[in-house]
């Protein structure tokens, strides 16, 4: 998930998770249906912007439309965003400022038909301060996870003191109902889309790939 001047606040996994929201997967789940009903890997990509919480691109794997095991979802979504932006807006991009929900290797090389901006060689006194710079954002996200966990823990005992008390305790589950409600909401909707996207595998792994080579072709499924 490539963000344009990252350089002024950096975001965590937990904040990028709730950046993505449920719209986000749900426009991911259906580029990875489009992938499938065109013969492709049901995989589907989309970059949402921190700042606006909005999907700036969205892409489905094209391999096998492309002949090119290079154009994975990943490569078409980002490709389709930096169509969007006009040269100058391009120029500001930072590619070493990036944030991503699955880590692959970033010394990889990408590949020559790609139109991903290729990361520009460091020398090794960069390179030591990149990993300065990571093990101190590490060390952040780190010590921001103990100071949360120090200020849920005492929530139980705020949440037994309204019990205590009999007037107040109809208001306080007057109040948490709705986000009770909401809550359940959500996790209905994630089961939903986690029951399309396993369904989606399932029927894809029934028919294999048969534009794939044969030593990557997958066994159908019996069941």
């Amino acid at each position: 998930m490539a963000t344009p001047n990252m350089e002024e606040e950096e975001f965590t996994q937990e904040e990028l998770l709730y950046f993505m929201g449920e719209a986000a997967k749900e426009a991911a789940a259906a580029a990875a249906a489009a992938a499938a009903a065109a013969a492709e890997v049901p995989v589907g990509c989309v970059l949402v912007c921190p700042r606006s919480k909005k999907i700036v691109s969205r892409g489905r794997n094209e391999t096998n439309k492309c002949c090119s095991s290079s154009r994975h979802c990943e490569i078409v979504a980002i490709d389709r965003f930096l169509q969007t932006l006009n040269p100058s807006q391009q120029q500001t991009l930072n590619p070493s400022q990036q944030q991503t929900l699955n880590p692959r290797p970033a010394d990889a090389p990408p590949a020559p038909n790609s139109s991903c901006p290729r990361t520009p060689q460091q020398n090794p006194q960069q390179q030591q301060q990149q990993q300065q710079e990571e093990q101190q954002q590490q060390q952040q996200q780190e010590e921001q996870q103990q100071q949360q966990q120090q200020q849920e823990a005492p929530a139980p005992q705020q949440q037994q003191q309204p019990a205590q008390d009999a007037p107040g305790a109809p208001a306080s589950a007057a109040a948490a109902a709705p986000q009770q409600q909401q809550q359940q909401q959500q996790q209905q909707q994630q089961q939903q889309v986690a029951a399309e996207a396993v369904q989606l595998l399932r029927g894809f792994y029934s028919r294999g790939n048969p534009r794939a080579p044969d030593e990557k072709r997958k066994r159908p499924l019996k069941n």
